[in-house]
């Protein structure tokens, strides 16, 4: 939870899995 970036829950949860899916296929 950092209030630096201005970002919608709604984007955090899309960038989240995108990251956890860029991890997986890493």
């Amino acid at each position: 939870m950092s209030r630096i970036r201005k970002q919608p829950q709604r984007m955090c949860v899309g960038c989240r899995e995108m990251k956890n899916k860029r991890e997986l296929v890493r």
